[in-house]
C-alpha cells in the first residue's frame, strides 16, 4: 500500500485555514487528486461542515487534539485506513485549532503504528498579517500564547502570510522581518490574499525526513475556550453587528444566524476585529460559537445574550 502523504494545517485563531483547506481541495480534485480532511473543533459542533460537503471529512470536536483527543485522532487514523480499500484518498489535510501545538500532531502521524500508512509531508502554517505583530506583543498576549504562536512558525515548511490585502506595505514589511527571525532557513515565506496558494507549491515541499523523531514537551495553549449559544433566531442585523464593535476578550467567532429583518440564514466569521456576514443557501438550527479566554468566556456569553438576544437561551 502507498503511503499517504499527511500536510498539517497549523495557525492561530483566524488566520485562514478553512480557506486554504477549501483551496486545496477544489485544486486536488481539478488535478484528479483525492483528498480527506481532519478538521479539529474547540467547539461540540462543526458550523463550517456545509464547506467540505462531498468530500471524505472527519470530525474531532470538544476540544484540542493536542491536549485531550490524541486518541481520537489515533480513532480517525484506523476508520480512514479500513476505508481506504473501498474510498482511497491520495493526501490527508489535517486542520488543527487555532491553539494546537503543529508539533504535537507530527507525533501522532510519526508514531510507528502509522508510519507504514502514512508519511508526514509537511507542515503549512498561516499568518494573519493584519494582526500578527499584535499577537507578538507583550501588550496583548500571554508568553504562552506568544510561544505556541512560536512554535507554529519555527515547525513550518511554509509559512503563509495570509490577509496581505488588508495592511499597508510598511506593515506588511515589519511582519515578515518580525517571521524572519523565527522561520527555519528552509521554510518558504509566500504572501497571500483569502489564502490562494496553487497545490503545486505545496506539493514541491521538502521536509526533512531525516528529522521525525517525536518532539518532547511541546507548548500548549493557555485556557481558551469555545461556547456555544443555541436557539438564536430573527436577531436585529445592526445590534448584532455593533456588538462585534468592542470585545477586545474575544478572539474568534462564528457560526449560522438569521436575522428579524429577512428571516434568512446567513454564515459570519469574526476574527482580528474584522466581522464577515454572508448569504447561505440551505437551513439549519442557528448556532453562534464564541472563543477567548476560558476566564472571560462565561461573560462573553452573557453579555451577548443580555444585548443582542435578550432570551432564555437552550444550551
Amino acid at each position: 500500500m502507498k503511503k499517504i502523504p499527511v500536510v498539517i494545517v497549523s495557525g492561530f485563531l483566524g488566520s485562514g485555514k478553512t480557506s486554504f483547506l477549501q483551496i486545496m481541495i477544489e485544486q486536488c480534485i481539478e488535478n484528479k487528486l483525492k483528498p480527506g480532511v481532519v478538521l479539529n473543533e474547540l467547539s461540540e459542533e462543526n458550523v463550517e461542515d456545509h464547506l467540505f460537503s462531498g468530500n471524505p471529512l472527519y470530525e474531532i470536536l470538544g476540544g484540542c487534539i493536542c491536549c485531550t483527543l490524541k486518541s481520537s485522532l489515533k480513532q480517525v487514523f484506523e476508520e480512514l485506513l479500513t476505508k481506504q480499500a473501498h474510498t482511497p484518498i491520495d493526501i490527508l489535510f489535517i486542520e488543527g485549532t487555532g491553539v494546537a501545538n503543529p508539533l504535537e500532531l507530527k507525533n501522532v502521524v510519526i508514531r510507528d503504528e502509522f508510519k507504514k500508512y502514512f508519511e508526514f509531508h509537511s507542515l503549512v502554517t498561516l499568518v494573519d498579517a493584519s494582526d500578527f505583530l499584535d499577537f507578538k506583543s507583550i501588550l496583548w498576549t500571554s508568553k504562552n500564547e506568544r510561544e505556541l504562536m512560536r512554535q507554529q512558525i519555527i515547525s513550518a515548511d511554509l509559512i503563509c502570510v495570509n490577509k496581505t490585502d488588508l495592511v499597508k506595505q510598511v506593515k506588511l514589511d515589519k511582519v515578515i522581518a518580525k517571521l524572519n527571525e523565527d522561520v527555519q532557513s528552509s521554510a518558504i515565506i509566500h504572501k497571500t490574499t483569502h489564502a490562494a496558494i496553487p497545490l503545486s507549491t505545496i506539493l514541491r515541499l521538502k521536509t526533512d525526513k531525516g528529522n521525525e523523531n517525536e518532539i518532547k514537551h511541546p507548548v500548549h495553549h493557555s485556557g481558551i475556550k469555545a461556547v456555544q449559544l443555541k436557539g438564536i433566531k430573527n436577531i436585529e442585523r445592526q445590534t448584532f453587528i455593533d456588538w462585534f464593535n468592542n470585545q477586545p476578550d474575544l478572539l474568534r467567532a462564528k457560526g449560522i444566524i438569521t436575522f428579524k429583518e429577512d428571516k434568512q440564514f446567513y454564515s459570519f466569521q469574526y476574527a482580528a476585529n474584522q466581522l464577515a456576514i454572508s448569504p447561505v443557501r440551505f437551513n439549519r438550527e442557528p448556532i453562534i460559537v464564541l472563543i477567548g479566554n476560558g476566564t472571560k468566556i462565561e461573560d462573553l456569553k452573557e453579555d451577548f445574550i443580555e444585548k443582542v438576544d435578550r432570551r432564555k437561551l437552550v444550551n
